[in-house]
């Protein structure tokens, strides 16, 4: 017993001292050369004023609109055999499933709270949800990422149906194994407030979480700022560097590295897949009151990105070959591409998405109870 609370005593330490280090770091660099981290929280504005907020802020509004007036439970009349025969979760999940498929990264989380809170959903229905309605909206996809690789939104569109043909075989693959969840269909729902104070408070709401949202984008901007000022001290400013990091913590500036260095199309579809930690922490803002599993979660965006990678790159490969469209020979190698994009890869990515959601989580508390519950009866037994 005293070994295992000295053992967590010192990793309890090690953590907060790795987390001193950390922002003891930041604050220096930034008090150091206070413009790296000025020119970064510019460009994170810019972005949020530019793309993020005309694009996603009325699709906030509308999410938590549907579900306050009670129009969610109308539309998802219509959808409520696909919606519990795919996905296996209730018909009021129906509207918000296709509003986060279309509405932007933050769309469905907002959703999702909503119905947890008026108990339309269990929290294991809530995660199961949140384990796929995490993509990037059409708005986004097809004119900030599309436009910039070529004249058309061809690519564009390639990389929109491959990120949602994604997100729907999480969402099949979460119904097979969230199959113990019982429909928590509330039947005394509370009555629908009128219009006006719905849009109201559903503006009110949204305008939170888009605050919250780009405050996390101005963030994340100043902090690759300062982490490519590093490298260049350390002359570890390459290319790959940057694609793969700017793609870790922030999606805009991961999809302009990967433009800007010509890396291959398929890693953008990653990238939009995967989602950045700077969204991942949006979405656990938005998400606090809900009980989920952040391993999983964050599991699952990987095997979103790619698998949007892979279907991206099949696509790229058949309409190169049936078309002699050159925007589509300029962004698409085959010869780069095809050793990635193997049958083992593909067989690989669905026994991740096996393993993830095969998982069960046990309680330590409730293992170390029945320890000592078998315990004392052994002694018990003894004497």
């Amino acid at each position: 017993m005293h070994r295992t609370f000295c053992k967590v005593y010192f990793i309890k330490l090690f953590k907060n001292i790795l987390e001193f280090l950390f922002i003891t770091s930041l604050c220096l660099l930034i008090l150091i050369n206070p413009q790296v981290s000025a020119s970064g929280a510019k460009t994170g504005l810019t972005f949020c004023t530019n793309i993020l907020i005309p694009s996603l802020f009325p699709f906030m509004v509308l999410a938590s609109l549907v579900v306050k007036t009670g129009l969610s439970d109308k539309v998802s009349k219509l959808f409520a055999p696909i919606t519990k025969a795919i996905f296996n979760l209730p018909s009021s999940a129906s509207a918000t499933i296709i509003l986060s498929f279309i509405g932007g990264y933050p769309t469905g989380a907002i959703g999702i709270k909503e119905l947890y809170r008026q108990k339309k959903v269990t929290s294991k229905q809530a995660e199961q949800m949140l384990l796929f309605m995490v993509c990037a909206g059409p708005a986004f996809i097809l004119s900030a990422i599309g436009s910039q690789i070529s004249s058309s939104k061809l690519t564009g569109i390639i990389i929109f149906i491959s990120h949602i043909f994604s997100a729907i075989i999480l969402g099949i693959f979460s119904g097979l194994f969230y199959k113990d969840n019982k429909f928590c269909e509330n039947k005394k729902i509370s009555q629908p407030v009128s219009f006006s104070t719905a849009m109201v408070n559903s503006c009110l709401e949204a305008a939170m979480a888009m605050f919250n949202m780009c405050s996390f984008v101005i963030l994340f901007s100043a902090f690759l700022n300062i982490i490519f000022k590093i490298f260049d001290f350390f002359y570890l400013n390459l290319p790959i560097i940057n694609v793969i990091v700017s793609a870790l913590l922030e999606v805009t500036s991961g999809c302009m590295a990967i433009i800007n260095n010509h890396a291959p199309t398929e890693l953008i579809a990653f990238a939009l897949g995967w989602a950045g930690l700077c969204v991942h922490f949006q979405i656990f803002a938005i998400t606090d009151s809900i009980n989920f599993s952040k391993f999983k979660f964050i599991f699952c965006r990987a095997i979103h990105g790619f698998l949007s990678a892979i279907i991206t790159h099949f696509l790229l490969r058949i309409i190169s070959t049936l078309t002699s469209l050159d925007a589509i020979k300029l962004i698409y190698s085959s010869n780069l591409a095809d050793g990635y994009f193997s049958k083992g890869s593909i067989s690989l990515i669905f026994l991740c998405i096996v393993f993830i959601f095969s998982i069960k989580f046990k309680n330590p508390r409730s293992d170390n109870f029945e320890r000592n519950k078998k315990r004392k009866s052994k002694n018990f037994l003894q004497k």
